[in-house]
């Protein structure tokens, strides 16, 4: 499954938190949570989505990473939206965030 999670520890650019988007084996927000619950550490496959010029959305794999579960703040399933049911903030190119 593709899950959003958001670490509580400082990005590069001074943002408080820093969020990726990972695909792990699990079937479930459960058992994910079960997985995390009993290491310290986990590797996940972490992705970015990419937009493509003619509009449609495509996945690439940026590798492993390892996060340490203790800076884990919160994970939410990834479900993708709509143009028109966007969350607050839309990622913009040079990876700038805008606030709406």
């Amino acid at each position: 499954m593709r899950y959003y999670v958001k670490l509580n520890m400082p990005t590069g650019t001074g943002h408080e938190v820093s969020t990726i988007t990972v695909d792990h084996p699990s079937t479930s927000c459960d058992e994910f949570s079960d997985v995390l619950a009993k290491q310290e550490f986990v590797c996940l496959k972490q992705v970015h989505r990419i937009r493509l010029e003619n509009g449609d959305i495509r996945w690439k794999d940026s590798g492993d990473i390892i996060v340490n579960t203790y800076h884990i703040g919160s994970v939410k399933e990834f479900v993708e939206m709509e143009d028109d049911e966007r969350p607050q903030r839309a990622y913009m190119n040079k990876k700038r965030m805008q606030y709406r």
